[in-house]
């Protein structure tokens, strides 16, 4: 069973969790990660057949500084996009 880790110690904002969960598990299966939380989870589906483990470094640094008022400051800043 392949093992991803996402390092969530230096996550500080959304944009943080975005790269650290592109460098550790979403460009290792052969994609980059825009932020959308829809494409989040097709890729924690992906691939169907294969199985894995997804490791969060420091999962409750993510949670304190992950809330709702994080996702919606991303998404106001990337409105154009």
């Amino acid at each position: 069973m392949e093992r991803f880790t996402i390092d969530g110690r230096r996550v500080l904002s959304f944009d943080d969790f975005v790269e650290a969960a592109n460098a550790g598990f979403v460009e290792q299966v052969g994609g980059r990660w825009n932020g959308n939380l829809d494409a989040f989870n097709d890729y924690l589906s992906w691939p169907e057949e294969d199985e894995y483990e997804l490791e969060l470094l420091d999962a409750a640094n993510c949670a304190r500084n992950l809330g709702h008022g994080a996702q919606a400051a991303w998404l106001r800043d990337h409105l154009d996009t």
